[in-house]
């Protein structure tokens, strides 16, 4: 969940498969506050990200491509690897103007 929600922070182009999910999670509100309820803490990861609950949110090929998404390293192009957001450096910290 980690790698997702920095994902996410980065502002990056989402991946075919997330487009995927986030149609789906626009199709049932509770599906939506189960996601949030992820991301927030709220709901336990393992429920949200089960087999049973992505295969009934994207089916069968729209989970093969999430898991595939997962396992692959994200690409910044022809042969590029993107660093992991895990091992991107923590910002410096500001001090008062």
């Amino acid at each position: 969940m980690y790698d997702f929600t920095a994902r996410l922070a980065a502002v990056s182009p989402p991946t075919p498969a997330e487009i995927a999910l986030f149609r789906a999670l626009a199709r049932r509100q509770e599906d939506a506050d189960m996601f949030v309820g992820a991301l927030a803490g709220s709901v336990p990861r393992r429920q949200f990200m089960s087999p049973r609950t992505m295969v009934r949110l994207v089916g069968v090929r729209g989970f093969a491509r999430l898991a595939l998404g997962q396992a692959r390293p994200h690409r910044a192009g022809p042969g590029r690897m993107v660093r992991s957001p895990k091992t991107v450096p923590p910002a410096a910290p500001t001090t008062p103007a």
